[in-house]
Parts: structure tokens; C-alpha cells; sequence
């Protein structure tokens, strides 16, 4: 359920095709660009929210991560963490 919290007509908006052919709708503060939050058009139950939007982002532990073969050497992968080369369908 979507709170009150954020005033979603506020926030920026943009889209992108990933690699599936499916749509990625980006929301972010139109003021300074952070990203809020991210929904799939292949999941539309899924919101996919950005840590860093959170008041505490440590209150909350990563269950997974998707597109790893866009992942950086400098960023290593946690081995304790489940991965997806790709976004699994």
C-alpha cells in the first residue's frame, strides 16, 4: 500500500526499456534528482524503493540483488547475498 507520506504528482518521472523489453519507471525528487523509488511494468505489484530515501537505511537488509553484470569492480558483490546477472522473470 502506497502511504501518504511521499505526494507522488511531486516527484519526477522518467521511463526506460531494460534488456527484457519491459518498461522501468524511475520516481525522483525533482529538486535535486535523488532517486525514490523504482516500479517494473512487468511487476506492477513491485516498488522498488532506494535505501538512501529512507530517514534510517539501516533498518533494513538487502534479500537480493538484480542486474549484477552491471556491477563495478570497485563494488564488490556480498557472497552472503542472493544475485541476478540479469532481472530474473
Amino acid at each position: 500500500m502506497r502511504s501518504n507520506n511521499v505526494a507522488e504528482p511531486c516527484l519526477g518521472h522518467a521511463c526506460a526499456t531494460v534488456d527484457s523489453g519491459n518498461d522501468k519507471a524511475y520516481a525522483f525528487c525533482p529538486t535535486c534528482g535523488s532517486s525514490v523509488h523504482v516500479t517494473f511494468s512487468a511487476m506492477p505489484d513491485l516498488i522498488a524503493i532506494a535505501a538512501a530515501s529512507l530517514d534510517d537505511p539501516g533498518l533494513f537488509r538487502p534479500e537480493a540483488l538484480t542486474c549484477s553484470i552491471r556491477g563495478h569492480a570497485w563494488d564488490p558483490i556480498d557472497p552472503e547475498l542472493r544475485h541476478f546477472e540479469r532481472m530474473p522473470s
